[in-house]
């Protein structure tokens, strides 16, 4: 009997209507962006609704933890964008990159799976 836990994540995937200066701010308030004045005397770095880890996939799709999904979808509906979300299993590196646990000890990952939907575990016989 094999007992292996595989991360879990979600994909996103959106599409923006509208005219490119729209594109823009919602590309701005989505990942955030550097604002200058005076000539760039004076640099300030305002956030993004990303403050937490994610992969952009391709362009328009984001892999994210199921406890961020909510945020970004309440984004997305309140905005009129389209998007829609698939469950996507993660190797080792986008598992670290988006700090879900990938070969851990099986007592500290039956302690942290319980209520978590970061994390299938699966039995071969």
């Amino acid at each position: 009997m094999k007992i292996a836990h595989v991360p879990t994540g979600i994909m996103i995937s959106y599409h923006i209507k509208g005219s490119a200066n729209r594109k823009v701010k919602i590309a701005k308030q989505l990942y955030g962006f550097t604002d200058s004045t005076k000539q760039g005397k004076y640099i300030y770095k305002r956030k993004g609704i990303l403050q937490f880890p994610y992969i952009k996939a391709a362009r328009s799709t984001l892999i994210i933890k199921f406890q961020h999904a909510a945020d970004i979808k309440k984004f997305f509906k309140k905005e009129k964008i389209g998007f829609s979300e698939r469950i996507v299993f993660l190797n080792q590196h986008e598992a670290h990159k988006l700090r879900v646990g990938y070969g851990r000890k099986w007592k500290n990952v039956l302690s942290d799976a319980r209520g978590s939907k970061d994390l299938l575990v699966t039995v071969d016989f």
